[in-house]
């Protein structure tokens, strides 16, 4: 399906990280390819920027499901836009019936975690032509290792910017 969890043990404060590496889904959609989630010392270090909006025609709900409420990039002020790609479905979900996994290349062994994932469908509406690439290392139980690399498929200069939401609750304090 694309989605990989890298951890070391099964313990409460054990750390894991999550990465979506998927194609966009079907019904409930995120435009948030590439995105970690990371969880250790027991509690969330990385979390989503917005959660828990209703459906509907709302500002927060746009926001929550849009590349800026998630721990991946933009470009140019831009988030993903497979949503703009309706007509090409077919980069929406795995095919059926699900005959194997995703390409990603995917690594675990007893010292190290590592997989590999790209987007490949631009970004904003008018689709700047830049692929991301993302690869995270995990070196058991210490530390993670996460590698982006952009690189615009057009001869135009772009902006990037990185989002990580820390969870910080008691952050003015």
């Amino acid at each position: 399906a694309g989605f990989y969890v890298m951890r070391n043990g099964w313990r409460e404060d054990d750390p894991y990280l999550f990465f979506d590496g998927g194609l966009f889904g079907s019904m409930h959609q995120h435009e948030d390819k590439l995105s970690v989630l990371m969880h250790a010392f027991g509690k969330p270090l990385l979390v989503e920027g917005g959660v828990g909006f209703p459906y509907g025609p709302y500002p927060e709900y746009r926001y929550s499901v849009s590349t800026f409420a998630h721990n991946t990039v933009a470009v140019d002020g831009f988030g993903q836009a497979r949503r703009y790609l309706a007509p090409d479905k077919g980069e929406w979900v795995h095919p059926y019936p699900y005959t194997a996994p995703l390409a990603n290349p995917w690594q675990t062994t007893g010292t190290f975690d590592y997989v590999h994932a790209s987007y490949h469908n631009g970004f904003g509406p008018q689709f700047i032509p830049v692929e991301h690439r993302r690869s995270v290392l995990f070196k058991k139980p210490d530390y993670w290792l996460l590698v982006d690399r952009l690189e615009p498929h057009d001869p135009g200069k772009h902006s990037y910017e990185a989002f990580f939401h820390l969870n910080a609750p008691d952050w003015r304090r």
